[in-house]
């Protein structure tokens, strides 16, 4: 977590297949994480034009470990800035690609995702700051110790391009 941009800095997890697995349904808010000294809440994105965007997803985690889990992503402390065109349209339908499909083809997968920002970054009222990017990367690791990976870097602003658009190498 980063307390002077307050936001996640980067989240990482790991995702099991399990066949069968439901979502449970999803919290009418957002919690403040009181284990960080910044204290964001659920209305500092009140009226600002950004969704509270996820960094762990709530879908991937609830269908993998259940209710609880799901609950966990949110909190305040696994939420940044998104516009609502990247939150609610290519960020969330490559979230729910890696869960449904890409999973029961790999059975486990690791995620690292996190904002990237310009300098100085650009803040919400609250002091949040506001990414202009964000970046995930998926590795599968392959019984026998290799593995293989997948980078992608989406910026706020997106159109109607296709998930290789935003393909890069993990180094980027």
């Amino acid at each position: 977590y980063d307390e002077e941009l307050r936001n996640p800095a980067w989240v990482a997890y790991r995702l099991e297949y399990n066949p069968g697995g439901q979502t449970a349904e999803r919290p009418h808010g957002f919690d403040t994480d009181t284990r960080t000294r910044s204290r964001v809440e659920h209305s500092d994105y009140t009226n600002t034009g950004y969704d509270r965007g996820h960094m762990a997803p709530n879908y991937a985690l609830g269908v993998v470990f259940g209710a609880e889990a799901q609950t966990e992503t949110f909190l305040m402390s696994n939420i940044v800035p998104q516009l609502p065109d990247l939150n609610r349209g290519p960020w969330k339908d490559f979230e729910q690609t890696v869960a449904r499909e890409y999973l029961e083809r790999c059975e486990e997968i690791w995620v690292i995702t996190g904002p990237l920002y310009s300098e100085p970054a650009k803040r919400l009222a609250s002091g949040v700051a506001v990414p202009v990017a964000f970046f995930k990367i998926l590795v599968d690791v392959i019984p026998g110790g290799s593995a293989r990976a997948l980078a992608l870097v989406m910026p706020q602003k997106v159109g109607d391009e296709g998930l290789d658009e935003f393909l890069v190498s993990i180094d980027d």
